[in-house]
């Protein structure tokens, strides 16, 4: 176990995350006894001074927009220059190749809990490294996702099958991830089709990028939607008793955390870049047989449906354009009986497929 040098007797030092206890091999082990630890994790500070609580609610729309903009521009440039280190890594020779995807595999592995409602900060990496991670993932998938003729190389038997896939999507232990549906009992390990992809970097870096995306984007999204909830519910109590907000020091402290998590979490590039692929993990999850459809993640189809509803409720202006052509497929597919049973709210008994696919999402009809 390592422990972090305390200053002083602060007792909300003692408290922060920053300074708790945390072990070799975790989340905060990663990221700060790691290079590229320690790279990813730099972002947006949390206590940003370009939204202080003193004056947030105070600053025109003007100022927190160009604020915004200017903070976007430095962190975009800053995720450039970490591609570009990245990539000089990966183009060194199959050693260095290696040890750079390693990290990103053990980034997924000791990070299993940042999907949950509330992360447990001396287990799983900050926030800001779990989305840099995705964002650098995502633009080493863009090669291959911009070209329709290298789709193909995308092999999906690297989750059944490989030995990455079953490290990062296991079916047993406390980190099992379930998956879109249950096999026949008669398959067993002499059924599993053989891993020979013609290009090993494709699939990797592609299944790794959505996992990433349910451990980074996926739950700040809905951080951040319930940061709004808690925002407007504080709003209607201040109202109700007929208490001044701007004075409320705890309602503008909310306001300044919403304003500096957005900065990082609708860049329109990677929202563009994380659409874009999630389409693209629509049209392979579509292509596929049912028997291969069974095996793949049940959180592929909800990170899909978590991050187009996240982005429309709240900047459908980054959805202007977007080709998502291949998710309606994949819903008309799963939606259909053939495929999954679909639960109503208030469900008319003519709409309620039972079928051996276990998608349990819930649609407001």
């Amino acid at each position: 176990i390592i422990r972090p040098t305390m200053v002083g007797t602060d007792l909300l030092r003692l408290l922060a995350a920053e300074s708790r206890p945390y072990q070799r091999r975790s989340g905060p082990g990663l990221e700060k006894e790691t290079l590229l630890g320690l790279i990813y994790r730099i972002s947006t500070p949390k206590s940003n001074p370009a939204f202080a609580p003193t004056n947030i609610l105070r600053q025109s729309l003007d100022s927190v927009e160009r604020a915004t903009n200017q903070q976007r521009q430095q962190l975009r440039i800053y995720q450039e220059a970490s591609h570009q280190l990245v990539m000089n890594l990966i183009k060194a020779g199959p050693d260095a190749r290696n040890k750079v995807m390693e990290w990103f595999v053990d980034c997924m592995l000791v990070n299993p809990g940042a999907a949950g409602m509330r992360p447990d900060p001396s287990k799983v990496s900050s926030q800001a490294l779990l989305l840099n991670v995705s964002v650098a993932l995502l633009k080493l998938c863009d090669p291959f996702v911009a070209d329709d003729k290298k789709h193909h190389l995308i092999d999906t038997n690297f989750v059944p099958s490989s030995d990455t896939g079953k490290r990062i999507y296991p079916v047993s232990g406390d980190h099992s991830i379930s998956r879109l549906g249950e096999l026949p009992s008669t398959t067993n390990q002499t059924t599993t089709p053989a891993y020979a992809p013609k290009n090993a970097f494709i699939p990797q870096v592609f299944f790794l990028t959505a996992r990433s995306l349910a451990l980074g984007i996926v739950p700040m999204l809905a951080s951040h939607e319930n940061l709004l909830r808690h925002i407007s519910h504080q709003h209607w109590e201040l109202n109700s008793q007929n208490r001044d907000v701007y004075s409320d020091p705890h309602f503008c402290l909310l306001v300044s955390r919403q304003r500096s998590m957005e900065v990082a979490l609708f860049q329109e590039e990677m929202i563009t870049d994380t659409i874009r692929f999630l389409n693209l993990l629509s049209k392979v999850l579509v292509s596929l047989s049912d028997e291969s459809l069974l095996q793949m993640p049940e959180h592929f189809v909800d990170s899909v449906c978590d991050v187009l509803m996240g982005v429309a409720k709240l900047k459908s202006r980054l959805l202007r354009g977007m080709d998502v052509r291949h998710v309606f497929q994949l819903m008309v597919k799963l939606l259909s009986p053939n495929y999954t049973s679909v639960s109503f709210s208030s469900p008319p008994p003519s709409l309620h497929y039972p079928n051996r696919f276990t998608t349990t999402k819930t649609l407001q009809l």
